[in-house]
């Protein structure tokens, strides 16, 4: 959701994706971005930027709290699709001693801000799945509540 108007609060409901808040250098359009998998494989931020109308190094970016990618565990399946779609992604996996791979969220929403040109990217060190008495997670509690991430143009 986007919107380039004044006290228009843009809202992102989460437990564990990703909330990215973006502004302009303005301040003249604001976006919240709901960047699960699904969203990031779908580039939902390439997609969003590009209605937006705002070049990548004009904008502000904070990448929410999320699950991070020790309890985030993935297939090889999963890991292979975004690979094969960007071959950067590749630095966003990690395997464990086990062998299992694990994803990080923010790490591939970041290379992707990057790649469209965002430079100032700003991020939460908070992991959903960690903070128990800070975030709900639906990973760590499977019924679960969200956290709203909102971004709004003050009208001064």
């Amino acid at each position: 959701m986007f919107y380039p108007k004044a006290n228009i609060i843009c809202t992102v409901l989460t437990a564990d994706c990703l909330p990215v808040l973006i502004s302009d250098k303005n301040a003249s359009i604001v976006a919240a971005i709901h960047c699960g998998w699904r969203g990031l494989y779908a580039n939902i931020l390439k997609k969003c930027i590009a209605k937006m109308g705002v070049n990548g190094k004009d904008l502000l970016c904070w990448l929410g709290p999320c699950i991070s990618y020790k309890p985030y565990r993935v297939d090889e399946a999963f890991r292979k699709q975004f690979v094969l779609q960007n071959k950067e992604l590749a630095h966003c996996f990690y395997r464990d001693r086990r062998g299992s791979w694990h994803a990080d969220l923010k790490k591939i929403a970041r290379i992707q801000l990057q790649q469209l040109g965002v430079g100032n990217i700003s991020q939460s060190p908070y992991c959903t799945h960690d903070n128990k008495n800070l975030f709900y997670s639906y990973r760590r509690d499977t019924e679960t509540g969200r956290m709203a991430s909102m971004i709004w143009i003050d009208e001064d």
